[in-house]
């Protein structure tokens, strides 16, 4: 896995367009186990770039560099344009007591990529008010910042909200007269310009019908289905290899949904269940 180095932004190419996941096999080298969330994102964001002329080492460099909401609606977009689905289907839990019970609601991939483009005439710039003072100056985090600040919290535990509100500020010495409050309200800003980082739905429990509002990890949902549909492609191969002798590159050359009818010819071949 890459580990977001450090060189300019203003040097490197823009990742190129997104493409659906699974259909060369070193998307299948893909390690959705790596305990490192921000390397597995930013390797299927380079992995999955329509472009393939552009080395992938610069396609990674370009991945670290995009604002950490950005990162998650093109995700979001790889597995859309990967399942043909209309919706992401999130799993959630009633939080009210003596009900817990689980259910599933449907975000449209349409109404989140909306979501995370409605503040886009903005740019990636936070303007935070200070009273009489100029307002402070802040940009939007990227992926290699999620790296920067884990390194920093193994160093310095007791130092959180406070070093990322610095790294991210213009003028990071204009801070200093900022109290515990305001870094509070600014952080809350910061998560308002990017959306889909603490994601947030309103709905109800459809058991005991009172509503809740729920947080959403939609990068974990996405991964997490990226990964099974990774194993699922795994058992095409292997059943399609071995019956037809095809290549692992024959079998994902052949769109999804044939490779479902050849799974239930060859099952209803040997008599049982696809």
């Amino acid at each position: 896995m890459s580990t977001a180095p450090q060189t300019s932004a203003s040097s490197r190419p823009a990742l190129p367009p997104a493409r659906p996941y699974g259909i060369i096999p070193a998307d299948l080298a893909v390690d959705f186990d790596h305990p490192d969330r921000a390397a597995l994102t930013t390797r299927l964001l380079a992995r999955c770039a329509a472009d393939e002329s552009l080395a992938f080492a610069a396609r990674e460099e370009a991945a670290w560099d995009l604002p950490v909401s950005t990162r998650i609606a093109r995700l979001l977009r790889i597995l859309e344009l990967t399942t043909d689905d209309p919706a992401l289907a999130v799993a959630l839990r009633c939080p009210h007591a003596n009900c817990g019970h689980s259910f599933e609601i449907a975000l449209p991939f349409a109404a989140l990529a909306a979501e995370a483009h409605k503040d886009d005439s903005a740019g990636r710039i936070v303007s935070f008010p200070t009273g009489d003072a100029a307002p402070l100056a802040f940009r939007l985090p990227t992926g290699r910042d999620l790296v920067a600040w884990r390194r920093h919290a193994s160093n310095n535990p007791s130092d959180g909200l406070g070093m990322i509100v610095r790294s991210l500020a213009a003028e990071p010495a204009a801070l200093v007269e900022l109290s515990s409050e305001q870094l509070t309200t600014l952080a809350a800003a910061m998560e308002a310009a990017d959306p889909l980082v603490a994601f947030t739905v309103e709905t109800s429990c459809p058991h005991c019908q009172r509503n809740a509002t729920l947080d959403v990890d939609l990068e974990a949902v996405a991964l997490r289905e990226l990964g099974r549909i990774r194993r699922k492609i795994l058992r095409d191969v292997h059943a399609l290899a071995t019956r037809y002798g095809w290549t692992e590159a024959d079998v994902l050359a052949i769109p999804p949904r044939r490779r479902a009818e050849y799974r239930r010819m060859i099952a209803d071949a040997d008599n049982i269940f696809p």
